[in-house]
């Protein structure tokens, strides 16, 4: 599996995906996960120092090509089923298309092309852009059919949204409010191509997550007895006169409080969406696991 998430200009949210959803599928299929971030400048990922997910920053030189990256196999190849890359905008972006096109057979190592969207109109435009980029490229072309729009914030544009297996909607219901708040997405993009979608939530805290050095999902996969932790450490801080360690170790505790009752809840909804998403523009993939997997009885 590797995922490539890109977009034609920058600020869409692209890296917080990366991030907190494609490369949280990867450590839950693979246990093991590898942003790589096609960039001359930012380091998106350096965050993630004690986190399961390992990042490389890979100056792709803009203007220059990326051909000797490819040759060396350090973009993608056979051993990127766990390897989620990170496109920068602009004009990497294309750049990445062009190399992708010449150097073709590496596509067949891409399991889905995610393309964020907002709730803005200059947002959507480019991903219109980003989606028209892949199909121009004869080379490429399959892979608009594994492209994959991701709402991004979704719980952050509009209270009233929340995910569709929460008490608050059903998912029909959650469709319809999707469809209000994204209606340019939906006329100009998703409708007219037939691509799917999904909602990116519960990512409003990344900010925060630098106080634990790993994702959201991480966090909550550690349940109740990290979060048990947390607390014992700040109440034996209490018992001394460590003012900042105090107040570091209270917002930990804050923060770890709202990944368990809210926001990992989400992330890991997003997360089997795109799970489910990816099997379905890989039928022949899905089709082929299932074959490969051994016979088990029914328990009794």
């Amino acid at each position: 599996m590797a995922i490539v998430v890109m977009a034609t200009k920058g600020g869409v949210g692209k890296s917080s995906i990366v991030q907190n959803v494609c490369a949280a599928l990867a450590l839950k299929k693979f246990g093991k996960a590898e942003i790589r971030e096609l960039d001359d400048h930012n380091k998106d990922a350096e965050w993630l120092v004690d986190s399961a997910i390992t990042a490389v920053q890979i100056p792709v030189k803009s203007g220059r090509g990326m051909e000797p990256l490819f040759e060396a196999g350090d973009v993608i190849g056979k051993d990127s089923e766990h390897v989620v890359i990170d496109v920068g905008g602009n004009e990497t972006a294309q750049v990445f298309a062009d190399t992708l096109d010449s150097y073709k057979v590496f596509r067949r190592f891409v399991d889905a092309v995610i393309i964020p969207v907002s709730d803005n109109r200059i947002s959507v435009d480019t991903a219109i852009r980003t989606y028209e980029l892949i199909k121009s490229k004869r080379g490429i072309k399959d892979l608009a059919d594994k492209v994959i729009i991701a709402f991004n914030r979704v719980d952050s544009f509009t209270a009233s949204l929340s995910y569709p297996d929460s008490k608050h909607y059903s998912e029909g219901e959650f469709e319809a409010q999707m469809r209000e708040v994204f209606f340019n997405a939906f006329e100009n993009l998703i409708d007219e191509n037939n691509l799917p979608w999904f909602s990116v939530e519960g990512i409003q805290g990344q900010e925060n997550m630098y106080l634990f050095g790993k994702t959201i999902w991480e966090v909550y996969q550690d349940g109740e007895e990290f979060e048990n932790e947390v607390e014992e450490r700040l109440l034996d801080l209490m018992e001394g006169d460590d003012k900042a360690a105090i107040k570091k170790a209270s917002r930990q505790a804050s923060i770890v409080g709202k990944v368990n009752s809210h926001w990992g809840k989400a992330v890991a909804h997003s997360v089997n969406q795109l799970e489910k998403l990816i099997d379905l523009v890989n039928p022949n993939t899905k089709e082929a696991e299932t074959k490969a997997k051994p016979a088990t009885k029914k328990k009794a």
